[in-house]
């Protein structure tokens, strides 16, 4: 496991060596409140309200690109996954399959 600094833009700091040496790279990113809709529509999910995401950069072994929305309570410096909640519509809906 690597510590690394990441520039104002959220690129790596220094080196470039050590993103293309690791197997899995993971960034902890500040959310702005108009960056939600866009997470959760990609996630196809609602959470509760979340102030960071870790972004999966690189994986060699799994997918990239994914954000996972974590809530970072800053006064007692705990880190969690932020829960799903539900719309009140998953009940009443079904996915239909045409097999034809």
């Amino acid at each position: 496991m690597i510590l690394v600094q990441l520039n104002e833009d959220g690129s790596l700091q220094g080196a470039k060596r050590m993103k293309n040496e690791c197997d899995l790279m993971l960034k902890l990113v500040p959310v702005e409140p108009k960056e939600i809709p866009e997470i959760e529509q990609k996630n196809k999910k609602h959470y509760e309200p979340y102030n960071h995401r870790i972004y999966i950069d690189k994986a060699r072994d799994a997918m990239s690109g994914v954000s996972i929305p974590i809530v970072f309570e800053k006064d007692t410096q705990v880190i969690r996954e932020a829960q799903t909640i539900g719309t009140g519509w998953e009940e009443h809906g079904k996915e239909v399959w045409d097999d034809a």
